[in-house]
């Protein structure tokens, strides 16, 4: 059965609508600058590019280019030009700075991706650079043509194959604003635009220009704390969620998952943890994206079996304790939420080593991905325990470092 992976693209541009300090200069020699991307390509600066709505390409002036460096490490879905000259396109509206990039629809129910494939490299080329003095001269190093200047605007496109990606011109995928994968997807253009770049942008025949055009999601390090830790604070601060006093009593969090890798026993956990401290279930296919950012503002730890909706733990306290929960020899990406989750903070993790307590369909799951678990509860219980006493020492160190 063929796979179909539903993938957007994401045009997003820095700058203050059509109006640009300075005039597009069609005279002025593109450049081009290949960088390490995410698994999906590289990440490409152009300069003085255009988006040419009849030929749906972006293009630019070089007749001496290095750009087949750059596009040989680049999805098939991009489509760029470089040409002799390029006075014959009119600039329709002119931007400092650009980002096209894609998004994986296809995953949106799955925080994860829509995380680390969209939300944290985003974050990673847009605010990051900004968080520290340190931070801005590493990057400053690593993006030459970065500047500080500019609102954005996403332009997204859909295609179907992840094999030989090709872009859906038609595609519908971003009809309903109120969907909860375009909500995320439109989390980091709060402040600025958000436009598909679809067939009915291309039909109006406005060409796009850009000073600087960056292509494809930049590289970033999910086990940097200063980056994991900026990126929880930035989205917190933009959904406008500030922190919660302590509670007198802790709260520990219990991520219940519905479809794969489940709590089989998850009522009989809640109860003999509610006898620790007050335990609430968390249900996040009912949240839209700033429910779950908040949710986790009361908790002292979050316990969830590996899947998507441990990633909300980012969002937690600083002292609060993230507790990971690996299904009997799973093969998924454990070690990832696991580096992760420690750059972020207080961090445990517990592995089901007992395979009877393991419940896996091998005509349906034989990679052993998906299988449920019947959860060793004093196991558990003792482990929230220690949990809840971390979580109180690294909220007394805040404390004192506050004082």
């Amino acid at each position: 059965m063929e796979l179909k992976v539903l993938v957007s693209i994401v045009l997003f541009i820095d700058s203050v609508v059509s109006t640009s300090d300075q005039p597009f200069d069609y005279n002025s020699q593109g450049t081009v600058v290949a960088k390490l991307g995410t698994s999906h390509g590289s990440y490409c600066t152009i300069t003085n590019a255009i988006f040419d709505a009849n030929s749906k390409q972006f293009v630019y002036k070089n007749y001496n280019s290095d750009h087949e460096s750059c596009k040989g490490r680049l999805p098939t879905l991009w489509s760029v030009q470089n040409r002799v000259s390029i006075s014959d396109l009119q600039c329709h509206k002119t931007y400092d700075v650009g980002h096209t990039y894609t998004v994986f629809f296809f995953y949106a129910s799955s925080y994860y991706h829509l995380h680390t494939e969209t939300l944290m490299p985003l974050y990673a080329a847009t605010e990051w650079p900004k968080s520290s003095q340190m931070a801005e001269r590493v990057w400053e190093k690593a993006m030459p043509f970065r500047t500080n200047e500019g609102q954005q605007i996403f332009m997204p496109v859909a295609t179907v194959n992840n094999q030989n990606m090709k872009i859906d011109w038609n595609t519908t995928a971003f009809d309903k604003d109120d969907s909860f994968w375009v909500q995320m997807a439109q989390f980091p253009a709060r402040n600025h635009t958000f436009l598909p770049l679809t067939e009915n942008v291309a039909a109006n025949g406005e060409n796009i220009c850009f000073k600087k055009l960056n292509i494809g999601m930049i590289s970033y390090n999910n086990t940097n704390p200063s980056f994991i830790k900026a990126f929880g604070s930035y989205v917190k601060k933009e959904l406008g969620i500030k922190p919660l006093p302590p509670f007198d009593q802790p709260v520990i969090g219990l991520i219940r998952r519905t479809n794969r890798r489940r709590i089989l026993n998850e009522f009989e956990l809640t109860k003999a943890l509610n006898k620790v401290a007050k335990t609430v279930v968390l249900d996040f296919y009912y949240m839209d994206y700033y429910e779950q950012v908040r949710a986790m503002q009361q908790l002292s730890v979050l316990i969830g079996m590996n899947g998507a909706g441990l990633i909300n733990a980012v969002y937690l306290p600083s002292y609060a304790v993230a507790v990971q929960l690996v299904p009997y020899k799973a093969n998924v990406n454990w070690r990832f939420y696991g580096d992760m989750l420690r750059a972020r903070g207080p961090y445990m993790e517990w592995h089901n080593k007992d395979k009877s307590r393991h419940r896996q369909n091998l005509e349906l799951d034989p990679s052993n991905s998906n299988a449920d678990t019947d959860i060793d509860i004093e196991e558990i219980v003792d482990l929230a325990r220690s949990a809840i006493g971390m979580a109180e020492e690294h909220r007394m160190m805040v404390y004192r470092n506050e004082l």
